[in-house]
């Protein structure tokens, strides 16, 4: 987690430096079919990375035992542009945008041990825990979820890593425990609401990326100081922020930061032990091929992974 990090912190700071491109998402419908691709192209030419992950959202899928979201990552040699390799998307993907939230953090967060809560209890759950424990001390970790079995599997997972997990059955008292809180759901409606919150609460907000879905209400959003992985993917596809702007809760100007201003420091992190914040992430692409190159470069170091003569 700490190398993802790594990759993941320097691939935003090289954006926000001007030196990496990526295009805002697009949705690519399928005529016939419920499910869509979605291409995520970037290159980072700093550090080799150059490519895609196609990401695709199939709402069929479950009722058959497969997975809703499936996607795939494709480097390319930035001298040549040759298909350099091809790695599934799904572990790195949960990795990344772990990766990122831990940034926003350490950046973000008070300073000393946490308690963190989890609204979701999947995956991303289990490699947030991995994150913000990268960053902060995690003291005690409160999570809900909708699938009581599934709260209870990840509760025995991560308690037998000696962490103290507290499994509840309402997402407030989560809330109101944390000082750190992900929240990690594909919810069409708010599970987390503003008035929840504590003077000096941090929040991940990550869990959906769709322009008619959120997670948090409108208040959260209005007592909380925003920043955001990417300005021009948070307003074509976040419900979050999409939803309180239309309203007129808020104007763009409330999301104006990304993380790699604050990584660069052209932007402040937090500046009192009382300030609300919250980073607001859809996943972007220079997270993905950034971690596509180190893991492919690991690999090679270690002789792991199958050479193919395309």
């Amino acid at each position: 987690m700490r190398d993802v990090i790594d990759a993941v912190r320097i691939a935003h700071a090289e954006h926000a430096s001007g030196r990496a491109d990526q295009p805002t998402r697009v949705t690519v419908k399928i005529p016939g079919a419920t499910g869509s691709i979605l291409p995520m192209p970037a290159a980072l030419p700093q550090q080799g990375a150059v490519g895609l992950k196609l990401l695709s959202v199939f709402p069929e899928n479950p009722a058959h035992g497969l997975p809703l979201l499936s996607a795939v990552v494709v480097l390319v040699n930035p001298q040549t542009g040759r298909c350099d390799a091809i790695l599934d998307g799904g572990a790195l993907t949960a990795y990344r945008t772990a990766a990122a939230s831990a940034i926003a953090t350490d950046l973000l967060a008070r300073r000393g041990p946490c308690t963190l809560g989890l609204i979701g209890a999947g995956l991303e759950a289990r490699t947030h825990v991995k994150a913000v424990g990268c960053v902060r001390q995690i003291e005690e970790i409160f999570v809900w979820s909708r699938t009581q079995e599934t709260a209870a599997r990840f509760a025995d997972e991560v308690g037998a890593e000696n962490l103290t997990v507290r499994v509840c059955d309402d997402p407030r008292l989560v809330v109101e425990s944390a000082t750190i809180l992900c929240t990690l759901t594909p919810s069409p409606e708010p599970i987390v609401l503003g008035s929840w919150f504590r003077p000096g609460l941090h929040v991940n907000a990550v869990g959906t990326h769709w322009p008619d879905r959120r997670e948090i209400d409108t208040e959260a959003v209005v007592r909380s100081r925003v920043v955001v992985d990417n300005r021009d993917a948070q307003s074509a596809e976040c419900g979050d922020l999409r939803i309180p702007l239309a309203e007129g809760a808020i104007t763009a100007d409330h999301f104006a930061d990304e993380l790699g201003e604050l990584i660069c420091g052209t932007k402040p992190g937090r500046s009192n032990e009382s300030e609300i914040t919250m980073y607001q992430s859809v996943g972007v692409a220079i997270q993905d091929v950034a971690t596509a190159r180190m893991l492919v470069d690991a690999a090679r170091g270690r002789g792991v992974g199958t050479e193919i003569d395309l």
